[in-house]
């Protein structure tokens, strides 16, 4: 008599089907603020005078800040020709308004 070997066969194993990858919601990405800029400085009235022309004197002047544009725009503390800033610490005509 023959002997009959029987070899197991593996289990058929059954794959799982892939599933539709589902692409990520797309999110809002936070809008970056706005840097931060710094504030210009006001601009300095127009001037009445020619700072380069006659001299003038704070009782010529309505305010300080009026002063101050003729002073700077006149060579400022480097020059002084006007005499605005009588204790020269680069501030024209401080009694004034």
């Amino acid at each position: 008599m023959d002997r009959l070997t029987v070899t197991p066969t593996p289990a058929e194993t059954q794959t799982p089907a892939e599933s539709p990858t589902i692409p990520p919601s797309p999110t809002e990405s936070p809008t970056p603020a706005p840097a931060p800029t710094a504030a210009s400085p006001p601009t300095p009235p127009a001037l009445r005078y020619d700072p380069f022309g006659p001299d003038r004197n704070c009782g010529d002047f309505r305010t300080q800040r009026e002063a101050q544009a003729f002073y700077e725009a006149a060579g400022g503390p480097a020059r002084n020709s006007h005499k605005l800033d009588g204790d020269n610490d680069g501030v024209a005509c401080q009694s004034l308004p």
